[in-house]
């Protein structure tokens, strides 16, 4: 087999967002009178969409209560579009590999779970048109269902079989499985090795560098 596209995760894959969207989720808490949340709460709430996310950091007492998510949501949604890039930044390397991926002859795309309009901006700001292909959550069902990668393989004109899926998360190796592609975990972003071996990830990438030398097969 001969991979000739490489679709990555954005937060925690190819952008560290946890400091944004731990802001904006605390502006979004405080507003309402909501009790803040800590680092780790708000980092284990990413990766399933931003609803998922504001159901992970309400009160128990209204986790059940759409009418109160949809409040929340709204808030953090306001909070985020004024505060999603402060802090936020590409990983260390992540550039460069994109860069030489592109090179080597690899199309390549994002496909994340966050609203569209926000990863067309960070990756506009980031990382220019380096993508051949950007697909935020709007269009298709959010990951792990398969359609969204799907779709992004048929618009690179290549096969799932000859894909890499690149994520932090159980999340984006099972969307890899549902899809028929190849995943590869990053040990840099919010989940662990463990959870990542754990989730099925057919390879592990500890650095840039290592993600590299594993889709180019320079082992």
């Amino acid at each position: 087999m001969k991979h000739k596209a490489i679709i990555f995760d954005l937060d925690g894959t190819l952008l560290d967002t946890l400091p944004d969207i731990y802001k904006s989720v605390n502006i979004a808490l405080g507003s309402i009178g909501y009790p803040l949340v800590d680092y780790d709460i708000v980092k284990g709430g990413i990766n399933r969409g931003s609803r998922h996310l504001i159901k992970s950091v309400v009160p128990q007492s209204v986790q059940s209560d759409e009418a109160a998510i949809d409040n929340t949501l709204q808030a953090y949604t306001q909070a985020y579009a004024e505060h999603y890039n402060d802090s936020t930044k590409p990983y260390a390397g992540i550039y460069d590999v994109l860069c030489r991926l592109k090179e080597h002859g690899f199309r390549l795309a994002v496909i994340s779970n966050k609203p569209h309009r926000f990863v067309c901006e960070l990756i506009k700001a980031h990382f220019g048109s380096i993508f051949d292909v950007v697909i935020g959550q709007g269009e298709f069902p959010a990951k792990p269902d398969p359609q969204a990668p799907i779709a992004a393989a048929e618009r690179m004109g290549v096969l799932p079989q000859d894909t890499f899926i690149v994520g932090d998360s159980d999340v984006d190796m099972a969307t890899a499985g549902a899809a028929g592609m190849t995943s590869i975990g990053v040990c840099w972003g919010y989940r662990s090795e463990g959870e990542l071996i754990s989730a099925g990830a057919d390879y592990i990438a500890k650095s840039a560098q290592e993600l590299y030398s594993i889709v180019t097969g320079a082992f």
